[in-house]
């Protein structure tokens, strides 16, 4: 199965409850993402850009730019790849990982715009 997030969309948990990007996983064959839409309007500043520290806190590293749109992948993602295709990722173009992304596929592609902010657990 593929997830694919694009124009800004994404999961994301919600201001006023427990979950954040540091506690919960989403599983999926595969993932993939395109650009457009705009940034999420979301609290917390792990949607802003990569940050000082891991928890999202401390505004944007040295040299650090705002994320642009694309599709949020936010939280821990596992994937195996698509065994159809020898266990490969899809391209991800404009992915935007908040969390951290696990995987045993045999190929992926990060293009223009892919970027992310790892949380830690």
């Amino acid at each position: 199965q593929e997830i694919k997030l694009q124009g800004g969309g994404g999961v994301f948990p919600h201001p006023d409850g427990d979950m954040t990007p540091a506690n919960f996983v989403n599983t999926a064959g595969t993932i993939n993402s395109s650009g457009g839409g705009g940034a999420p309007t979301v609290s917390g500043n792990w949607y802003d850009g990569p940050t000082v520290n891991r928890d999202g806190t401390g505004g944007l590293i040295g040299g650090g730019q705002s994320f642009g749109a694309g599709g949020y992948f936010t939280g821990f993602w596992l994937t195996i790849g698509d065994p159809g295709k020898s266990f490969e990722n899809a391209d991800l173009s404009n992915g935007i990982f908040v969390g951290s992304w696990f995987t045993n596929n045999t190929k992926f592609s990060m293009t223009s715009g892919t970027s992310g902010n790892m949380i830690c657990p």
